[in-house]
């Protein structure tokens, strides 16, 4: 009755604090997969904020980060191992000093389970090769507010549903093409 989606939402927080110093962590997260033999398509939000404050001697210090990532990807099945398309995601944080970066990646996926039984398991390894615009909050140590950075990554992502519980697990790898 859902026609093959999946929705996942997510939050946590962390809280610390003593007389002289205050922590406090908030992040949350929203999915919604809609996987069929025929297509994938993956959307993801995520957001977080941290806050830390330090009373010392000479006054206070404090230390705030924020981010927010949105993503998505679609995949057209070739087959019942193969399939392609496109990648987009975008972010902005402030521990980076990301004021703005959209990515836009052609992605090709090999599924080692057949997509018919993608609902139970799935082992998938994605490459993506992407272009991100990116706009720095302050100036780089490489003096640059702007640039545009040139990405390749692959990751391998094993997802197990059964009656007893879920198993999720991937590891990616990524690198600038410059660099």
């Amino acid at each position: 009755r859902w026609r093959s989606w999946v929705f996942s939402l997510s939050g946590n927080g962390y809280f610390s604090g003593e007389e002289t110093y205050l922590s406090r962590m908030i992040d949350g997260s929203f999915s919604a997969n809609r996987i069929t033999p025929r297509s994938k398509l993956k959307l993801g939000l995520s957001v977080d904020t941290s806050k830390q404050r330090y009373e010392t001697e000479t006054g206070t210090v404090t230390g705030t980060t924020r981010s927010l990532d949105m993503s998505g990807l679609f995949v057209k099945s070739l087959g019942e191992h193969w399939s392609a398309g496109a990648y987009a995601q975008i972010e902005s944080s402030l521990y980076s000093n990301i004021d703005l970066s959209v990515s836009l990646a052609p992605a090709v996926e090999y599924n080692f389970f057949p997509y018919s039984q993608s609902t139970r398991r799935q082992l998938r390894a994605l490459y993506k090769l992407a272009v991100i615009p990116v706009k720095y909050r302050e100036e780089t140590v490489y003096g640059k507010l702007r640039e545009t950075l040139f990405q390749e990554s692959l990751s391998l992502s094993l997802d197990l549903r059964e009656k007893l519980g879920t198993i999720s697990l991937s590891v990616e790898a990524s690198n600038y093409l410059h660099d």
